[in-house]
């Protein structure tokens, strides 16, 4: 991690540890993962994703939750997949630019794989049909509210996988950077692609 701290692209860091987990993984285990930076200068934010369900957006101001799709025209086959399986795989980056109040949840497939109350599998079209029915005026009880949702459903749901759920949401505070380290930041970057 430390060796690409400051790189913005985060498709060789992925694939580095896509390799260490296949060197360590020949017994068939795997791991799942989403790489995530938020550049908060230009709210931009910056994805790579193996093997996760494809995050969920809630715009500022909108009612709808979307997935955020990677929006690659050619891969060199199967791309995104989990950590440990096959040691060449592509990873595709997703750059996006959030505003103030815009909502991303990021999650486990526990969700996806949790069941309606006739026992289908809910999908990512399911759990966005149960986001749209949570109150997201106060982001710090949407993840309760989560938790509380997939059991009612059917009560099996979130008992045998394990669950995990990141909701980002930018504020709109900068830490305040010196002038002499905001001159810098350039020269320090380009000096990083030299190491």
């Amino acid at each position: 991690m430390r060796r690409y701290v400051n790189h913005l692209d985060q498709r060789s860091f992925v694939q580095s540890l896509n390799a260490h987990f296949t060197h360590l993984g020949k017994s068939g285990s795997f791991a799942t993962a989403v790489v995530i930076t938020f550049e908060a200068p230009d709210n931009q934010f910056i994805l790579c994703n193996a093997g996760h369900p494809p995050p969920l957006i809630l715009r500022a101001g909108s009612k709808r939750w979307i997935p955020l799709a990677e929006k690659s025209a050619v891969t060199r086959g199967p791309s995104n997949i989990p950590l440990g399986i096959e040691e060449s795989e592509y990873y595709e980056q997703l750059n996006t630019r959030l505003k103030i109040g815009d909502l991303v949840l990021c999650y486990t497939d526990s969700l996806t794989e949790s069941r309606d109350p006739s026992g289908e599998l809910l999908g990512t079209e399911g759990v966005i049909d149960i986001l749209s029915r949570v109150d997201c005026s106060n982001p710090a009880q949407i993840i309760p509210q989560l938790l509380e949702a997939f059991p009612s459903q059917n009560p099996t749901n979130l008992q045998t996988d394990d669950v995990t759920l990141l909701l980002f949401r930018p504020n709109g505070l900068r830490p305040y950077i010196p002038f002499l380290n905001r001159l810098k930041a350039p020269f320090n970057l380009l000096f990083s692609y030299f190491k």
